[in-house]
């Protein structure tokens, strides 16, 4: 799945944490047993959750953003950050001039596909990314 990384994308890639990493692949591989020979495809699971880099929060954190924000509690920065975590990363992937489907499912997940995309796809990328 590395492969699917061009050179100019490895530096962000590799600032993920180890257990995101995991999930990146795991779910680029899920994808590819359907669809592979789809790269555009294996990368949009690949690179779906890049926008969690910026709010550096450990799985401790993670838990207990996720917590507030459902009891409503005030967030701090980073908390918000992971929150936002799709959004951010789809900004991060346009920088690197990423495919449009690549964007769109960092954007948009965990929602229905936007009209553009074809929804047996966007329902695969949904159910490889099973966290």
């Amino acid at each position: 799945m590395l492969e699917l990384i061009h050179p100019h994308e490895a530096g962000l890639f590799w600032r993920q944490s180890t257990a995101d990493l995991r999930h990146a692949v795991e779910t680029a591989r899920k994808v590819a047993d359907t669809f592979p020979d789809d790269r555009t495809v294996q990368r949009a699971a690949l690179w779906h959750d890049i926008g969690k880099v910026e709010s550096q929060l450990t799985a401790l954190g993670r838990a207990t953003a996720t917590v507030a924000r459902t009891l409503r509690v005030p967030r701090s920065r980073r908390w918000r950050a992971y929150d936002e975590h799709g959004p951010r990363g789809a900004v991060q992937l346009e920088a690197l001039k990423c495919e449009p489907l690549v964007i769109a499912f960092a954007r948009y997940h965990p929602q229905g596909a936007p009209p553009e995309y074809d929804v047996n796809v966007w329902n695969a990328l949904l159910a490889a990314d099973d966290d």
